[in-house]
C-alpha cells in the first residue's frame, strides 16, 4: 500500500526530510535492456489518466520510444551542462507531443504539456537506474517528473523556492496534468532545484523521496 502523500510544513522541515532522506538513499541500480526500459519507463497509471477513442496510450507512447531510443541514447551521452539537459528534455517532450497528435483525430485528446514533459523525465529515470547506460555525470540535471507526489509536499513551501516575484498556487490534489505549459514547469523545475541545494541533495533524490519511497 502506498504510504500517505508527506507536505512540508516550511521550509526548514523540508530541508530536514530531505537531508535526512539522503543519508540512506541509494540510486537504483538494474540490470534493463532496451525492450525493458520502454515498458517499465511509463507505468500504467499514467495510461489509465490519458485515455484515447479507439487506441491504447501505451502503444502510442511505446512505439515513438522505440523509434527514438537509439538517438536518445546518443544524445544523452553528448550532454555538457544544465542547458543542454534542458534542451533535450523540451526537445523530447515536443517530439512526443507531436507523435500523439498525429495519432489523435479529436484534438480534445492531444497530450497536455504536463504528462508529455513527465514522461520524458520518467525516460531518463528509468535509463539511469539501467547499469547497461547509466551515466552518473547526467544526475545532477535530471529533472523531477511532476505529478500529485511531487507537487503536493511543496504546497505550503512553494513561494519560498521560487525565483519569480509573483505568487504561485498549487491546488491541493494538483496532478500532472495542472502543469500546462512551460513558464509553469520551467518555475517549478527552478524551485525544486533552489530546494535541493539548500538539502544538498540532487533534484532528482526529491523524486525518490516523493514517490519511491511512497511506494
Amino acid at each position: 500500500m502506498p504510504k500517505e502523500i508527506y507536505t512540508f510544513k516550511n521550509l526548514e522541515d523540508a530541508i530536514s526530510q530531505l537531508h535526512e532522506y539522503r543519508k540512506s538513499f541509494s540510486f537504483p541500480n538494474n540490470h534493463l535492456n532496451k525492450e525493458e526500459i520502454i515498458i517499465r519507463s511509463v507505468g500504467s497509471n499514467i495510461y489509465r489518466a490519458l485515455s484515447i477513442t479507439g487506441k491504447k496510450p501505451s502503444d502510442i507512447f511505446r512505439t515513438w520510444f522505440s523509434d527514438n531510443f537509439d538517438r536518445i541514447i546518443e544524445e544523452l551521452g553528448l550532454i555538457n551542462d544544465q542547458n543542454e539537459y534542458d534542451d533535450f528534455i523540451l526537445k523530447y517532450s515536443h517530439s512526443l507531443i507531436n507523435h500523439w497528435a498525429s495519432n489523435i483525430q479529436d484534438s480534445n485528446e492531444y497530450l497536455i504539456f504536463g504528462p508529455a514533459i513527465k514522461m520524458i523525465n520518467l525516460i531518463v529515470k528509468t535509463i539511469q537506474e539501467s547499469t547497461d547506460f547509466k551515466l552518473e555525470r547526467l544526475i545532477r540535471y535530471q529533472h523531477v517528473p511532476f505529478d500529485l507526489y511531487t507537487l503536493a509536499p511543496l504546497t505550503k513551501i512553494i513561494n519560498e523556492i521560487t525565483d519569480v516575484n509573483y505568487r504561485i498556487s498549487i491546488p491541493k490534489n494538483a496532478t500532472m496534468k495542472y502543469v500546462n505549459c512551460y513558464e509553469l514547469y520551467d518555475i517549478l523545475t527552478r524551485a525544486v532545484r533552489n530546494l535541493a541545494k539548500k538539502a544538498i541533495i540532487d533534484p532528482i533524490v526529491y523524486d525518490y523521496w516523493s514517490w519511491n519511497d511512497k511506494h
